[in-house]
């Protein structure tokens, strides 16, 4: 006889928890962080110290973690930011070596395709036991998108709306559906498993020219992102403020 599998319950969400200032670790997956600087200190990003400072954060009780996305360097003398770890799989990693911390994943929108997306942050969010998060971004860098022979289209926020469409759907359940979009066209789409977190891991989105921050704002999207937004949207769900320090 087959069982079906057993399904632990999510823990909380570190990003719902007491705290109403969270703080977290940004960038720690690429060279230099967030300083472009030629000192011998310089940040490496080399693993066994991201796995030191990964869980010196998950003992100090900080929110999360969260890595950038990069495909390229910027060039230059200290090419910074060309090594780096891809995000999904750096999350899933870390998610076996901490215990409480959340652990987002950045997503480039036209780079990632969403079926993919929707079942590796499900897994990531099975292996960590419910503390995968999602900050996903429409683009920006013209050189990337040449590395994936790409157009850099106008309207790619319209874009990320499908795509997040699409996750959700997936996210849903049910039986397998049909997607005619401008930017997809998908037949027969599924995954399982679904997230532990429902409706879907926690969502940030990094914008900020004016059409990024109307994308983050809109109810499908439903970004942690600032909450004079989440005000204008009529929104009622958590949103943070982001700052560096």
């Amino acid at each position: 006889m087959v069982h079906p599998p057993t399904i632990r319950p999510p823990m909380l969400h570190p990003m719902y928890g007491p705290n109403k200032f969270k703080l977290g670790v940004f960038s720690a997956n690429a060279d230099g962080g967030l300083t472009l600087t030629r000192v011998p200190e310089r940040w490496p990003a080399r693993w066994d110290e991201i796995v030191e400072v990964a869980r010196m954060a998950d003992d100090a009780g900080i929110e999360f973690f969260l890595p950038i996305a990069r495909w390229k360097g910027f060039g230059g003398e200290m090419n910074s930011r060309e090594w780096s770890f891809e995000t999904l799989t750096f999350a899933a990693a870390l998610a076996g070596v901490t215990q409480r911390i959340a652990l987002f994943s950045t997503v480039h929108v036209p780079m990632v395709h969403p079926v993919f997306a929707a079942k590796a942050l499900a897994t990531v969010d099975h292996a960590s036991g419910g503390r995968a998060g999602l900050d996903f971004v429409c683009g920006w860098s013209p050189q990337e998108f040449d590395l994936f022979g790409l157009t850099m289209i106008g309207d790619r926020y319209a874009q990320g709306l499908e795509w997040a469409e699409i996750v959700e759907r997936i996210y849903a359940g049910g039986s397998p559906f049909d997607y005619q979009g401008r930017f997809y066209q998908l037949k027969g789409v599924s995954g399982l498993p679904t997230p532990l977190q429902r409706q879907r891991p926690v969502t940030l989105n990094a914008a900020f020219s004016p059409v990024g921050r109307d994308f983050a704002a809109k109810p499908r999207i439903s970004c942690s992102r600032r909450s004079s937004i989440s005000k204008a949207a009529g929104r009622t769900s958590p949103t943070w403020r982001h700052g560096r320090a």
